[in-house]
């Protein structure tokens, strides 16, 4: 545990030995999920650039053509980082055509291309804001595995502005997929936080140890493309999840408490948002 964060551990791979041989020319399993976004805190995505307001230097959020945008490179990162700790997958997305883990074979690896596909989210409801917040570093390598930022309802103050979207900002963004089992679908719902069983926020974007960047994935839209464009009901999800869960606890039986532990660790954390509370400021 360190301050701020938790660490997860590197555990054995886990190799999707049915996906090493599935070309991509193949049209199986293919649809569109729509997702909703909304800011449990402030968020921010840098676009590198700087401006100047109140006589305040401040980094600016992501934008084309005027519009506040997270890019779908952000959201796939944000998602395949915890699809990775859920599967006990790769870290540094290196795997061998032969030897894929289940996050290499659905999000891509070095040699094998990604089988989904995540549009720009545009804010469509929200207000900006200019937030003081507590100076960002490069971080010392304490974490041997996945570092996950915790929760916070209190940002922590400093000297370094960032250009924000407040809390309770709305955004959308689709996920297209083909080639995909059921259970890989449902690592993708686990991963959104959409289990009802173990439900969790994300983080997203910078400034997520100043306590920024917490979201809440939303389900709007699931749309099959097989024969046809076809809308499946929402209980679905669920279904797909307890695939994917009982796939893993057949296949690592013995670390499938690891599993649940790492479910449990990412529901409870985020039961500070849903209860409000504040974990006050912490030095980072």
């Amino acid at each position: 545990m360190g301050d701020g964060y938790y660490c997860i551990c590197q555990l054995p791979l886990t190799v999707n030995e049915d996906k090493t041989s599935i070309p991509h020319n193949q049209w199986k399993n293919r649809g569109r999920i729509v997702l909703g976004i909304k800011a449990s805190t402030p968020i921010f995505v840098g676009s590198g650039e700087f401006d100047v307001e109140k006589g305040k230097q401040y980094q600016c959020f992501y934008k084309k053509l005027g519009d506040f945008i997270i890019p779908g490179s952000t959201i796939k990162g944000v998602i395949r980082s915890y699809a990775e700790a859920l599967s006990f997958s790769c870290i540094n997305h290196n795997c061998d055509f032969d030897k894929l883990c289940y996050a290499c074979s659905i999000f891509g690896s070095r040699n094998y291309a990604s089988r989904v596909s995540i549009t720009d989210s545009s804010v469509i409801d929200g207000e900006r804001q200019i937030l003081s917040i507590k100076e960002r570093y490069t971080p010392k390598n304490e974490c041997i595995g996945r570092k996950f930022y915790k929760h916070s309802t209190s940002i922590s103050q400093g000297n370094e502005y960032v250009e924000a979207m407040k809390e309770g900002a709305e955004a959308q963004f689709a996920i297209y997929y083909k080639n995909l089992d059921y259970w890989e679908l449902g690592l993708i719902f686990l991963s959104l936080g959409l289990s009802e069983k173990y439900p969790f926020y994300l983080k997203l974007g910078g400034g997520k140890a100043q306590g920024l960047g917490s979201i809440k994935i939303v389900l709007k839209k699931i749309v099959l493309n097989e024969n046809g464009e076809k809308e499946i009901q929402a209980y679905i999800v669920q279904k797909y999840i307890e695939e994917y869960l009982e796939k893993i606890e057949k296949e690592r039986n013995k670390d499938f408490k690891t599993l649940c532990d790492i479910l449990n660790k990412f529901t409870e954390d985020s039961e500070i948002l849903e209860e409000g509370k504040s974990v006050g400021d912490k030095k980072r």
